[in-house]
């Protein structure tokens, strides 16, 4: 049970990087690379509190 968790918790976080690097792409391309360095940077502080 608690393994299950925990690769659900990591199915999860893989989506989500997923899901933040689709955005992080789109950003790019829509904002050119100051804003995708911004992006960058908030989900590495994002990253580490998570951790």
């Amino acid at each position: 049970m608690q393994m299950d968790k925990r690769i659900q918790k990591l199915d999860n976080t893989v989506n989500e990087i997923r899901s933040i690097s689709a955005d992080l792409v789109n950003s790019i391309n829509l904002h050119g690379w100051k804003m995708a360095v911004l992006i960058a940077v908030f989900v590495g502080i994002a990253w580490v509190i998570i951790k």
